[in-house]
């Protein structure tokens, strides 16, 4: 399965789907397969790991229905630490990911146990 990542607001993405200019594709990224079917929203995101043969699995499991209303959370935290995840995933050696660890651990994690801390609004 070939997957093709195009700019929304390109004239190329406006030739495969028209009106997609219309669909706030900026902000919720659109997905559109040969036969002309197309996903937003959550949906998107499942297409895309399930377009990815290694991560089809994942796909199936994020589209339970336990963790799909999770979705767009678990989406978020994976986009803001994408650099952090990509340098974990990518380790081979456990030393030096147990150091990336132990250097990403927040104050709540340094005696051995992890607790949520409050957010700015004591949360």
């Amino acid at each position: 399965m070939e997957v093709e990542f195009t700019d929304w607001a390109s004239d190329e993405a406006v030739r495969s789907l028209p009106g997609i200019r219309e669909m706030d594709a900026g902000a919720n990224a659109v997905v559109l397969a040969d036969d002309g079917a197309w996903w937003q929203g959550d949906a998107t995101w499942l297409t895309c790991l399930w377009a990815t043969r290694q991560y089809r699995p994942w796909a199936h499991r994020l589209a339970s229905p336990a963790l799909r209303p999770l979705l767009r959370r678990i989406v978020a935290v994976i986009s803001e630490n994408r650099l952090t995840f990509s340098r974990l995933f990518h380790m081979t050696a456990d030393a030096p990911l147990a150091g990336m660890i132990r250097a990403e651990t927040t104050d709540g994690c340094k005696d051995g146990t992890c607790r949520a801390t409050a957010g700015p609004d004591g949360s």
